[in-house]
């Protein structure tokens, strides 16, 4: 979200850089653990509707589990203006399906058993 101001900056905008960076450095210590699991990837995706005021564009976001711990994500502004919540939850839903289909890709010249993921929640914030 903050990076989308760093062509022409505001004060608030260095504010949030600072509160980032302040952030990261108190979370230096933080790791992600990986445990063995049989589970299959599990999916999460969500959509918020027309959240951008300027340009009434939706926010999208997916995240994949794997092994217990996030192993994809991704959170952007959707490119086209959704005039709907379900058009907007469709469109994160696209994009969260065509990751899927590269993580099982992956797993599978990694040589892991080919297991389609599981979508647990897809949710509506609009």
């Amino acid at each position: 979200m903050l990076s989308q101001f760093s062509k022409n900056p505001r004060k608030q905008h260095l504010n949030a850089a600072f509160q980032v960076l302040k952030y990261l450095s108190t979370t230096s210590n933080a790791v992600i653990t990986y445990k063995k699991t049989s589970k299959p990837i599990i999916g999460f995706c969500d959509a918020s509707w027309a959240q951008d005021v300027n340009n009434r564009k939706s926010q999208s976001g997916f995240c994949f589990v794997l092994a217990n711990s996030v192993v994809s994500w991704e959170s952007k502004k959707q490119k086209v203006v959704a005039t709907s919540s379900a058009e907007a939850e469709y469109i994160a839903l696209t994009e969260s399906a065509k990751e899927a289909s590269y993580l099982n890709y992956i797993l599978e010249e990694l040589g892991f058993s080919k297991e389609e993921p599981i979508f647990s929640k897809c949710t509506t914030n609009g």
